[in-house]
Parts: C-alpha cells; structure tokens; sequence
C-alpha cells in the first residue's frame, strides 16, 4: 500500500511537483520508500483546483521543468498546469510509481469554504475503503488558497486518518517557476513535515447542542439541570462550565440569558444540523464509515463534472 497525495494548487505546478521530486530523490527521509510494502511509495495524486485551472481558462505563463538541484531546464509557456503536472509525474516519477497510479483532479471554488470543505472530505472518504484499513493519506499545503488550505486542515484533523502534512519553502519567489527544487541549500529550499497531533471529536460537545435544541419555547435552560442530565463520572460542574458552557457561549452557539441560564442560538442550530449530515457522521466517525454510505455520499458530491480521473501508469 503507497500513499495518496492530497495537495491544494493555484497556478504554480512546482507547488505540487517539488514536494514529489523531493520524496524520490531522498530515500533516505523516507526508508519505505522502496521497501518490502512499499508504505510511503507515491501511489496516487489527488489536487483540488478551481474551475478556471481545470477547464485551461487559466495557463501557466511560465515555468521550467529543471533538471534536480539546478536552474537549467526547459521553458514551459501557456500551458495548462493539468498538464504540466500530468507530465511531470509521468516522465519523472514512472521508475517508482505502483501499476494503475492516477492522477486525480478535483474542483473546489477556491474562494468557498463550505464547497472546498464538502469536496475535500468526500475525497477523504473515497480512500477510506469503507470498513476496510483505506489507504494512507499525505496532504500538502504548500499551494492554493488559504480558504483551500483552512479546509484541507480542517478535513484531516476531523477525520484523524491523515498520516502526514507537509510543505515546501522555498528562499525566494524567483523559484516559484521551478517544477524541481532548484538547490539543496536549505535556504533555497526545504521540504517540511508539519507535526500533528490526532484529534478525537468530543461527542460531549455535540450532545451538549442536542440538549439545548430540545427546547420547544427555546427559553433555555438553567445550568444545573443541564449539567444534572449531562453529568458523567469524570465530569465536575466546574469543568462542564469552563470546558463547554463558556467556550459554546463566546463562540455564539449558546445565548446567555443570565448568569445560570443560556439557551440554542441559531448558530448553534446550523451547526448541529450540519453534524448531523452522513459526510460529517462518516468523517468523524469510524463505525460510519460503511461502504455502503460512503459510496453513496462519494457518488453524490464527486459527480464526473468535478472529479477527474487520468491514469498514469
């Protein structure tokens, strides 16, 4: 089993395929690369681009496909990053691929949260494998935008299956146009893995919103009684309120009524409603992740006019 790439892109290709040149040039980072299960060979490339990148509105002005640790190479002009990105992997990385890598190209809005969210994860969920093991998910940061890059974190801290984040400096802008790392200087360039931490949702918080929406008058509900219905053994009144009743309140999911009281806001609401989605249950949840739901959640958000399939070997 190889690694899926997952990478957010804007118009610099080298944004993708010097984090890959990387991998394959240093063995040494990496020591299963080629070894016996091939655990972190690159297997596939998933990238999330606009419309305008997928569709060739946008093109590359210029780039230079150079030789590893060097400047000199060949001049790209107008071409797609699609392309270029496709060629790259072909011509560069063939002697490590596995059999049937493919380059995967999926379309966000790059300006929307909510879309680039919603894809992201089904993308997850696609290479979850259902109740099956799934396969091993990178994700690099280096390009796109930031509302791209809030959501892909987003995505891999929620559904905790994320094996690495990465991302790539580089010393000066004048190397953007470089499909290779143009130097082994670190101050010219350097591949960093960004720790991280597994995070487990806490279902306290999401009971905690289900208690207050069930609140026909939405007159809310004093603290006691909340806490009384809610109470667990490691659970004391002074931590439920520091840990959930004052952060829910500053965040605006909780209206406070007066000092003992709070009640749902229309905030709180929307975020419950939105917990309660099959993509969300399915991201969080491992005992959701059936291959039956997420098939169908697959099918219907990464419809073939977003989701673009090109084998590479």
């Amino acid at each position: 089993m190889g690694v899926v790439h997952f990478a957010t892109v804007g118009k610099a290709p080298g944004a993708v395929t010097s984090a890959l040149a990387y991998i394959k040039a240093h063995p040494e980072r990496f020591p299963d690369l080629v070894g016996k299960d091939f655990d972190e060979r690159i297997e596939s490339v998933v990238i999330f681009v606009s419309q305008a990148v997928s569709e060739g509105e946008e093109l590359v002005k210029e780039c230079v496909d150079n030789k590893y640790g060097s400047i000199q190479g060949t001049t790209l002009r107008n071409k797609t990053l699609i392309e270029i990105i496709e060629k790259f992997i072909k011509n560069r990385l063939k002697d490590i691929l596995p059999e049937k890598s493919t380059l995967f190209i999926c379309i966000v809005n790059e300006n929307d949260y909510e879309i680039c969210f919603e894809r992201m994860a089904a993308a997850f969920l696609k290479f979850s494998e259902g109740e099956k093991q799934g396969k091993q998910i990178w994700c690099n940061i280096t390009g796109g935008t930031n509302i791209m890059n809030a959501a892909l974190l987003q995505v891999a801290l929620l559904s905790g299956r994320v094996g690495r984040i990465y991302y790539t400096f580089l010393g000066t802008s004048e190397y953007i146009k470089y499909l290779s790392p143009p130097s082994e200087d670190p101050q010219k360039f350097q591949f960093r893995f960004i720790p991280f931490f597994k995070i487990n949702f806490d279902r306290r918080y999401y009971d905690l919103l289900g208690l207050y929406k069930d609140d026909p008058k939405n007159q809310g509900f004093y603290t006691k009684n909340i806490f009384g219905v809610f109470q667990e053994k490691d659970l004391t009144k002074e931590i439920f309120i520091r840990n959930y009743l004052l952060p829910m309140t500053t965040r605006g999911e909780l209206e406070r009524l007066d000092q003992n009281k709070n009640r749902i806001t229309n905030t709180g609401r929307e975020i419950l409603k939105t917990f309660n989605k099959p993509l969300i249950k399915a991201l969080i949840y491992p005992e959701e992740r059936r291959s039956e739901i997420i098939d169908e959640i697959v099918k219907e958000i990464l419809c073939e006019e977003i989701w673009i399939e090109i084998r590479i070997k």
